[in-house]
């Protein structure tokens, strides 16, 4: 057991979880009851995920009224799933959802933010070290406020999201940078998603997918 007073909420509770990589999901106080937590504003802290580090995929969502129809695919796909729902984690405006990526020989489950606004599927060199990606082309690349951005463009064997795979999609590896952020190696872009049907419900932090088209990728 443990306890402290005088001290933000987060800051209190990320001592108890600092072993263990963890997500706090604040919410709108208006959703619950006006009001301010910890000094942070109108927010209210609404669920926190723990897990073992590298592997979010394998915790157990637990919720008051459990659906007897609930079913979890096998641990090591890093996916639990409810039909075609796949739970996601929202962090502010940022959507983290799991993903199956592999190349060659090599796949790794991992954890990608849902971006519309980039073209390509977007690894950070970390996870391309993982997945023994070494050759393709050099290019540049431009981030937010046009900052140029070395790239090495290849091409990923498959990529796996909730029940959807693509094979042969594009990627470009880069280097990032930025404040530390260990909840995600990428952009999940629209090369991947571009002729999927879903809807992000951002109340039970859940992708619900439909019937996706047949069309081409690039």
């Amino acid at each position: 057991t443990a306890s402290f007073e005088n001290k933000e909420l987060e800051a209190g509770l990320r001592a108890f979880l600092r072993p263990l990589n963890h997500v706090f999901i604040w919410k709108p106080a208006h959703a619950f009851v006006v009001g301010t937590v910890g000094g942070s504003g109108p927010y209210r802290l609404s669920e926190i995920q723990v897990f073992r580090p590298g592997q979010p995929g394998r915790m157990i969502f637990l919720d008051e009224r459990p659906d007897p129809a609930a079913r979890q695919v096998p641990a090591e796909t890093g996916f639990e799933t409810q039909d075609r729902e796949t739970k996601i984690i929202i962090k502010g405006n940022r959507v983290y959802v799991p993903v199956v990526i592999a190349y060659n020989r090599q796949q790794v489950a991992t954890t990608l933010i849902f971006d519309t606004g980039a073209g390509d599927i977007v690894l950070h060199h970390d996870l391309a070290d993982r997945l023994g990606i070494n050759d393709g082309k050099r290019a540049k690349g431009h981030g937010v406020g046009g900052i140029e951005i070395d790239a090495l463009v290849t091409r990923l064997s498959s990529v796996k999201v909730g029940p959807y795979e693509k094979q042969n999609l594009r990627a470009a590896v880069v280097q990032y940078q930025g404040p530390e952020d260990t909840h995600y190696n990428g952009l999940l872009g629209m090369n991947f998603l571009r002729g999927m049907n879903y809807k992000i419900d951002f109340e039970r932090s859940v992708i619900r997918w439909g019937a996706a088209d047949q069309s081409p990728e690039p």
